[in-house]
C-alpha cells in the first residue's frame, strides 16, 4: 500500500457548456483562489462537455504530489449533479489512482456570499437610473432549474434571501427549463400588474452565453408591449472577489459533513 502524500490539492468543478464559445469560470476562479492563497495546489475542471474534465485534474494535482483531493462543486444547487453524478464521477476516477483521497465538499449555491453577490448585481443595474420607489420595483431572477423538487425549492429559498437584502416590494422567481413558472410566464405575469415601474431580471447563472439569449428575447418582446414598466436586465454573477472567498472557504472547512471522505487504492487486475 502506498503512503499517502501530506499535500492537499484544490480543485473547483464547474457544469461545463456544450455551446461554444465555451466558458471558462472554473478557470477563472481556480487562478482567483490560487491568488488569494499562494502555494496551494489549485486545478479546475469540468463535470461534462468541457475539458479539463475531473479526471485530468486530479491527474494534474497527483502529478503535483497531492496525496489527498478537495472537490467543490461550483453549482447551485443540491441536485443530481451533486449528490449522484460527481460522486459517481469521483469514484470511478479514484480507483485509477494510487492512494488518493477524494472529498467533495458542499456545493457552493448554498453560500450566504452567493446571496451579496446577487445583491451586489441589482445594485449595480439601478444605481445609474433615476430612482423608483421599492414599492413599484420588482425583482424576477432566472434560474436554470432541474427536473428534481428539491433543488428547485433550494432556488425559492435563495429567491427569499435576495428580496431581504434588495429594495424591492416583489420578488419572483421563474426558470429556464425545469420548473414553473417560464421565463415567458413570469414576465406575463408581471407586466398584467398596473403597480409596478420597474424590473429587474437577475440571472442566477456565473457568466453570460445561453442564459442571455432567451432571457434578452424575452425582454424585447417584454418592452415591444409598451407597457408603463421598465424592464432592466442585470449582470449575470461572475467571478468576482466574493465568489472566490466562498470558495474558498468551503475548500478550507473541517470535517466531512454530508459528503464523506473516500479512500481510493490502485486498482489490481481484479478491478480490470
Amino acid at each position: 500500500m502506498n503512503r499517502l502524500s501530506d499535500k492537499t490539492g484544490w480543485l473547483v468543478v464547474a457544469h461545463g457548456s456544450r455551446r461554444l464559445p465555451a466558458d471558462d469560470v472554473a478557470e477563472r476562479v481556480g487562478r482567483c483562489v490560487a491568488d488569494l492563497r499562494p502555494g496551494q495546489l489549485v486545478e479546475a475542471a469540468y463535470l461534462q462537455f468541457q475539458r479539463p474534465t475531473i479526471a485530468e485534474g486530479v491527474a494534474r494535482l497527483e502529478g503535483q504530489g497531492a496525496g489527498q483531493v478537495v472537490v467543490v462543486p461550483l453549482l447551485f444547487t443540491a441536485g443530481a449533479h451533486v449528490t449522484r453524478d460527481l460522486p459517481t464521477v469521483l469514484a470511478e476516477i479514484g480507483r485509477q489512482y494510487s492512494g488518493v483521497r477524494l472529498r467533495q465538499v458542499e456545493h457552493i449555491g448554498a453560500h450566504p456570499n452567493l446571496v451579496a453577490l446577487a445583491a451586489k448585481r441589482f445594485r449595480a443595474a439601478v444605481e445609474p437610473l433615476p430612482s423608483v420607489p421599492a414599492s413599484e420595483t420588482a425583482l424576477l431572477l432566472v434560474a436554470h432549474g432541474s427536473r428534481e423538487t428539491a433543488a428547485n425549492e433550494e432556488t425559492r429559498r435563495f429567491l427569499n434571501a435576495l428580496h431581504r437584502m434588495t429594495a424591492v416590494a416583489d420578488a419572483k422567481l421563474c426558470f429556464l427549463t425545469f420548473g414553473e413558472p417560464s421565463l415567458d410566464e413570469a414576465i406575463e405575469d408581471l407586466n398584467a400588474r398596473g403597480d409596478l415601474r420597474r424590473v429587474v431580471v437577475q440571472p442566477y447563472f456565473f457568466s453570460a452565453g445561453y442564459p442571455q439569449e432567451p432571457i434578452r428575447a424575452n425582454l424585447d418582446r417584454a418592452v415591444a408591449r409598451r407597457t408603463r414598466c421598465e424592464w432592466l436586465a442585470a449582470a449575470p454573477l461572475g467571478v468576482d472577489r466574493l465568489l472566490v472567498e466562498a470558495v474558498v472557504e468551503r475548500l478550507e472547512a473541517r470535517g466531512d459533513g454530508d459528503f464523506p471522505s473516500i479512500l481510493f487504492r490502485q486498482s489490481t487486475n481484479d478491478d480490470l
